[in-house]
């Protein structure tokens, strides 16, 4: 009889161990990042520093061209992220701007005001605004691939839709 009370001690507590570890994977998986959420997390914060090189474009660009470019491009993306916001709050996860704001780049700031002093700075920010648009292009196609859900899908098709005829404006900005 001893040696079935040691056993049984022993399936109790192998038993208790076997729960603690369900639990602790469900409670992880719980708190893991769901789907799409990280890749349009990361989404909005590219869109932001578009959105905040285009507008900062705006007062400093001196041709008509150029203005009508980082307009469009400030709305465009403006739109597109307020649906990706939009989506995200609907979905659990709430954006603050100090998380917007991460992919904020003082090199470009740098790289901007150096161009403003040369006088070139029309073809700076256009060649600037043409690759952050690429970046975020790939980042969409990136994220739409690891989604499954079928309107983030349609979501992430919609920004890369705008994002190819902002792209297209930028050719033939700086093409000129």
């Amino acid at each position: 009889m001893g040696g079935n009370g040691f056993l049984l001690r022993i399936g109790i507590i192998v038993g208790i161990v076997v729960v603690l570890f369900i639990i602790a994977a469900v409670v992880i998986s719980s708190l893991a990042p769901k789907g799409s959420t990280p890749g349009l997390t990361a989404v909005a914060e590219r869109q932001q520093e578009i959105i905040r090189i285009a507008t900062a474009a705006e007062d400093q660009a001196t041709s008509q061209d150029t203005k009508n470019f980082v307009t469009n491009a400030a709305v465009s993306i403006t739109s597109s992220q307020q649906s990706v916001i939009t989506y995200l709050g609907k979905h659990g996860t709430k954006l603050v701007p100090k998380v917007l704001a991460l992919d904020q780049s003082s090199q470009t700031d740098s790289t901007l005001a150096s161009a403003a002093t040369a006088n070139n700075y029309d073809s700076a920010v256009a060649q600037n605004l043409t690759t952050q648009l690429q970046t975020y292009q790939s980042l969409l196609q990136t994220t739409y691939n690891q989604t499954t859900g079928t309107q983030a899908k349609a979501l992430l098709k919609t920004c890369y839709s705008g994002a190819a005829q902002l792209l297209a404006q930028a050719k033939a900005l700086t093409d000129e």
